[in-house]
């Protein structure tokens, strides 16, 4: 949907702009208004198994103001489907769609935050319904559309790369949602308590209606590492993910923002920047500053440009699990380093990483090339 540059838009700042709500198809369509290739999200379409054919794409007006709008074609139609009292529909257990996703070859990056955001559906729903996650059935979120969502936001932030995300307070909504469950109150209480568990901010949004879904839900608290108004930033790209429903005081749509922070050096045309991850399992919250200070040092006298950390569930339900991202020049004090993967792909495992000193906690850390650009 955009012809700018795919190099220009890699390893930037993002920013999440929920005043209309939050949901998986306006999450899939601003990322593809913000100028992530149509391919990115096909690709990943076909290797889950539901064959990009599925996937509509079209621009819209909502309250005269242009965004894109993505359906998902299930048996034969470009309607997305509900869950209210009477409808039904086949249950997915949540073990079964974390097998679809781990046999569809994806990407590790696609496949980690994929999972990473079924996981957090998956605890909300154990949490209120009182059962184990593994005896989770889902209802709206195991879906072919939510899948869709879920997968292809997975795939087009991985195409990104952002090394940093932020998001202003999402409205929620108020009234009364129908569900399989019967009447709820809305926020939902799936899309409340997957933002209470991972520290997210909402606002009620003036709207009396579900603005906030849980998939949108799960989306921000994967991919949101700061919640806070927009930082000042030199804007590269814009996009508008439009919603369903038409809202009476403004357009319906999920606007991202991406663009360079203000201040940050901008890189030599011939410098390659490094994104090194680091996953820690049963690490103190006390210990991310002391471990943000050795990763953002290992560039020796080159400062990092950037950097965060957040906390996600490991394989096998583990919980928490740290992990910290920082961009930075590559480093001139360590050994050879192993060479970089190719863009957008993590390389293999190096223990002990090269650049990092002794650690006794032994990280896993995969650093990625991106070239950088002058704008």
């Amino acid at each position: 949907m955009s012809d700018r540059g795919e190099v220009a838009l890699r390893g930037l700042h993002l920013h999440i702009d929920g005043a209309s709500g939050a949901a998986g198809d306006m999450m899939l369509g601003a990322l593809l208004d913000l100028g992530v290739p149509r391919e990115v999200i096909d690709q990943a379409f076909d290797r889950i198994g539901l064959g990009r054919a599925r996937l509509g794409v079209e621009r819209v007006l909502k309250h005269g103001l242009a965004a894109v709008n993505v359906t998902i074609r299930v048996g034969g139609s470009g309607q997305r489907h509900g869950h209210g009292p009477g409808e039904s529909h086949a249950h997915h257990p949540y073990r079964d769609v974390v097998a679809q996703i781990r046999a569809a070859g994806l990407d590790e990056a696609v496949e980690a935050s994929a999972l990473d955001m079924f996981e957090r559906v998956a605890r909300a729903e154990a949490h209120l319904h009182g059962t184990a996650v593994d005896e989770v059935s889902f209802h709206e979120v195991g879906a072919i559309d939510s899948i869709a969502d879920i997968v292809g936001t997975a795939a087009g932030l991985a195409f990104l790369a952002p090394v940093a995300v932020t998001a202003s307070p999402v409205a929620m909504g108020h009234g009364t949602i129908a569900t399989a469950h019967g009447i709820l109150p809305v926020p939902s209480p799936a899309a409340l308590e997957i933002l209470r568990a991972a520290g997210g901010m909402t606002c009620d949004g003036g709207a009396g209606r579900e603005l906030c879904t849980p998939t949108g839900a799960a989306i921000l608290a994967h991919a949101v590492t700061a919640w806070t108004s927009m930082p000042a930033l030199q804007p590269v790209a814009v996009g508008h993910g439009a919603g369903d429903a038409e809202l009476a005081d403004r357009p319906n749509v999920l606007r991202l923002v991406l663009g360079r922070l203000s201040g940050a050096p901008a890189p030599a045309a011939d410098e390659t920047i490094y994104r090194i991850e680091s996953n820690v399992d049963d690490m103190s919250p006390a210990m991310c500053e002391h471990a943000a200070e050795v990763m953002v040092g290992c560039g020796g006298s080159s400062a990092a440009r950037s950097g965060w950390t957040r906390v996600s569930a490991g394989s096998r339900s583990r919980w928490p699990v740290w992990t910290g991202a920082w961009s930075t020049p590559p480093p001139n004090t360590r050994p050879a380093a192993p060479r970089p993967a190719p863009m957008g792909r993590r390389s293999r495992r190096c223990s002990p990483p090269p650049w990092q000193p002794g650690s006794a906690t032994g990280p896993e850390v995969c650093p990625a090339a991106y070239a950088a650009v002058q704008r």
